[in-house]
């Protein structure tokens, strides 16, 4: 069961929660980024810039939210999870690994 909360939260990367890993929303969600990056990587092979802002890979990370019940810990294990929060980041890392590849390319 996939459920959205508002969306006044502190971050505008959170998309929704979700009760399992294998949610169908999260899944569709994976495939759309895994589309956008695959549009983004032929684009920087056509020789799009990586420079002017333009080109933004994307990721999907999923954070366990439930009990702690080990009070040294800050986040909540997988196993003790009884729900997850979906957030959609910029990928700064995978993008800044092309800038890297591709210097000195005109």
């Amino acid at each position: 069961m996939t459920y959205t909360t508002n969306k006044s939260t502190r971050t505008d990367a959170y998309e929704f929660t979700i009760d399992t890993k294998s949610d169908k929303a999260l899944v569709e969600l994976k495939a759309e980024i895994a589309a956008h990056n695959a549009i983004a990587k032929k684009a920087i092979a056509d020789g799009a810039s990586l420079y002017d802002g333009k080109i933004m890979f994307l990721r999907v990370c999923v954070k366990p939210r439930g009990p702690r019940f080990d009070a040294d810990r800050y986040h909540t294990l997988t196993a003790n999870a009884t729900h997850f929060d979906v957030y959609v980041q910029t990928d700064a890392d995978r993008l800044c690994a092309y800038k890297w590849a591709n210097v000195g390319r005109t």
